[in-house]
């Protein structure tokens, strides 16, 4: 699935680039789609990527949560979605959402442990690293048998970035 969507997020995005309109778009789609069994779909400035077994990944403006996320796994409030996906590996789900944030850095990695904490998870990991000018933060938490991280960190615009990976058995 992920070389696929690789694939099928290349075709797309050279001819989007290349200015070929919504037809070239539409044809590529297809093309992606008879070769690999992926689906793809643009709408706008967000490309929506689905595997055969049902794995979605979401890039772009317009991204949205997956709807059987987690409630228990709180999402920055305000944050844009920038991406978001989904894979199913044995019995388990995985979720990967990327979010970003004017906000700083250090009132996201505190609100994160304080809503985690009060959903009931147990912290595992807490690294927090500022080098140069840049802050990074590495968080855990598992909650019976799932389990949760959390990569915050600032980037060159002063944006706060947040990416979750949250496994689901």
């Amino acid at each position: 699935m992920r070389r696929a969507g690789i694939v099928a997020l290349g075709v797309l995005l050279v001819l989007t680039l290349a200015g070929c309109g919504r037809i070239a778009e539409e044809a590529a789609e297809e093309v992606v789609q008879q070769t690999t069994g992926v689906n793809v779909e643009q709408d706008g400035e967000k490309v929506t990527i689905e595997g055969e077994d049902g794995e979605q990944i979401e890039i772009g403006s317009g991204a949205e949560l997956p709807d059987d996320f987690p409630s228990d796994v709180p999402v920055y409030k305000g944050a844009d979605v920038v991406s978001t996906s989904t894979l199913s590996d044995g019995g388990a789900k995985n979720f990967y959402i990327s979010l970003q944030t004017t906000d700083a850095f250090e009132d996201v990695v505190e609100w994160y442990k304080s809503e985690m904490d009060s959903k009931g998870w147990e912290i595992e990991a807490d690294v927090v690293t500022t080098a140069e000018g840049s802050s990074s933060a590495i968080l855990g938490f598992k909650k019976g048998e799932a389990e949760t991280s959390f990569s915050i960190a600032t980037d060159d615009s002063g944006n706060t970035v947040i990416t979750n990976n949250v496994r689901m058995p």
